[in-house]
């Protein structure tokens, strides 16, 4: 019987159904492989699908993040900054036009006449009444300086010491706020509101103004950095920085993050930027004060909350 088992299996026929049943595996097996690298290529596909969604909400949420800074809370920020700064050189700045627009000086001024005691009066009446350190008139015709104790000396608009007279002359500007050392008393360092006196025909009589605590100022912008987390420059037209609240000086067109936008900063009225300084992102508004001569440059950073926040949005 066994024999003839072994026998019965290993005939033509049986090698035959041996064979038809391979084929047949292999034909099953085919459409399983190539069905497999299907749905591998799918997975891919929706792994990859899926990736560049995520990256694409993230670059939105990051943007949209920015530009929410940048358009919207920070100029809230630079408005109450504006503010603040409004009240600190709004004073000095309307004292000293009202000062070179006051009718007795351009009356003497345009006549040519030189009535020193009225002159001082008026003078030391401005300073007491805007609480300035000092004021001070040029007339064009004489280049006396008159200070509110009387004639200091006369400008010599190619010296050093009087080259501000100059630059003022030359710039072009109605106003100007400058930091310089005062004429009557050396020791001090004052910032000066300039005022270009003119009269009929645009013609330039001279120059007067009020010379203002440059510490006092000082002491006021850091106490607006205290307050709102913003690092705040005061620019003039020629590009230079006349006050800061960290002591930042000179050129705008070096300090870092902002010298490559220092054209786009004084050209325009206002505007928002964003740039990245090292790992920190700036968030830079900017506002020219107008009848100042001065633009005022607010620059902010996140501070710890704002980054924790950034980071859950996107």
């Amino acid at each position: 019987m066994a024999g003839w088992a072994l026998h019965r299996f290993s005939t033509p026929a049986y090698s035959k159904a041996a064979e038809g049943l391979a084929v047949a595996m292999n034909g099953l097996a085919l459409p399983f492989k190539s069905s497999r690298r299907a749905a591998i290529l799918l997975s891919a596909l929706l792994l990859a699908g899926l990736g560049f969604l995520s990256l694409f909400a993230y670059l939105r949420s990051t943007r949209q993040f920015d530009r929410q800074m940048a358009t919207k809370i920070l100029p809230l920020t630079a408005d109450a900054v504006t503010a603040r700064i409004d009240d600190v050189i709004s004073q000095p700045i309307l004292a000293s036009r009202l000062l070179a627009d006051n009718s007795l000086i351009l009356g003497l001024l345009s006549s040519g006449r030189n009535d020193s005691g009225a002159i001082t009066s008026y003078l030391l009446s401005i300073q007491k009444a805007a609480g300035a350190q000092s004021a001070f008139l040029v007339p064009q015709s004489t280049l006396q300086y008159f200070h509110s104790s009387g004639v200091i000396k006369t400008i010599q608009p190619e010296s050093p010491q009087d080259r501000w007279y100059r630059d003022f002359l030359a710039s072009g500007q109605m106003v100007e706020i400058d930091i310089d050392r005062d004429t009557a008393d050396p020791s001090r360092t004052v910032a000066f509101v300039n005022v270009r006196i003119q009269g009929r025909d645009q013609q330039l009589l001279g120059v007067a103004g009020l010379g203002v605590s440059a510490e006092a100022i000082q002491r006021q912008l850091k106490a607006i950095q205290s307050d709102y987390g913003a690092r705040v420059l005061l620019v003039n037209g020629v590009g230079s920085v006349v006050l800061s609240s960290d002591g930042t000086q000179g050129i705008l067109s070096h300090i870092p993050g902002l010298g490559d936008q220092a054209r786009v900063i004084l050209s325009q009225p206002s505007s928002s930027i964003q740039r990245q300084l090292g790992s920190d992102l700036l968030y830079v508004n900017v506002q020219q004060i107008r009848g100042s001569g001065l633009t005022l440059v607010v620059v902010q950073t996140l501070d710890p909350d704002e980054k924790q926040l950034r980071s859950l949005l996107i």
